[in-house]
């Protein structure tokens, strides 16, 4: 299905990243996500929300550490979200969202591959920054767009002291990025279930979110 989460639920994901960074927590555990591997790959069945969420975080960590001129740490940190392969980033999402996805790294592309700036991008790429500004407008609404604008706010309040009234300076506000990016990446975790030959995906879709948000026609016969 397409990407539906609202800033309620990234919320929630502030909160539990807050709970680990202020020591509350060791890690905090997001549900298990279904998976229907195929060969180097896999169908997500249930979790696609959350891991989209996920890497919507990263990429406005990336940015972060991209506006303080530390790309160097950008091009390693983006390691995580990256196929080795090819540079693509890993997680596909539906079709309806590539375009808004594609214009959150086209910039970041430019840093992390200054040889091929679209080496990051999905098919199919954004052609000219002609395209990028009309993409640009016809997603500035998405979802994925509200995500990734909310933590850029959730981040950028973490580079302030905690009356809020003084900035970090720029070597505090890159170990902030480094604590925040630890937490995403190594203190929130999933367990993960490959559903194998016996079960059918479709089946264990539509069991897995029938109490969930409705699913439309579409997303049932995917």
């Amino acid at each position: 299905r397409d990407f539906v989460w609202k800033k309620s639920n990234a919320e929630q994901l502030a909160e539990d990243l807050d709970s680990v960074l202020n020591g509350e927590y060791d890690y905090r555990f997001l549900g298990t996500i279904v998976l229907d591997s195929e060969g180097k790959s896999a169908q997500i069945i249930d979790g696609q929300q959350r891991l989209t969420t996920l890497v919507l975080l990263i990429i406005a960590i990336l940015e972060k550490y991209i506006e303080l001129n530390k790309s160097e740490i950008a091009i390693e940190k983006s390691k995580f979200l990256r196929q080795p392969r090819n540079g693509q980033i890993k997680l596909q999402p539906r079709l309806a969202d590539k375009d808004c996805f594609n214009s959150l790294l086209y910039d970041i592309g430019k840093v992390l591959d200054s040889d091929d700036p679209s080496k990051i991008l999905l098919e199919p790429k954004i052609d000219s920054p002609e395209d990028l500004h009309l993409i640009r407008e016809e997603t500035k609404a998405s979802f994925p767009r509200k995500i990734y604008e909310y933590f850029g706010s959730y981040i950028s309040t973490k580079l302030f002291e905690d009356n809020q009234e003084k900035e970090l300076n720029k070597q505090q506000k890159v170990a902030e990025l480094e604590k925040i990016y630890d937490a995403a990446t190594r203190n929130i975790i999933f367990s993960q279930l490959d559903l194998g030959d016996h079960l059918d995906a479709n089946e264990v879709f539509e069991r897995l979110n029938d109490t969930g948000i409705p699913l439309t026609n579409y997303d049932l016969l995917r």
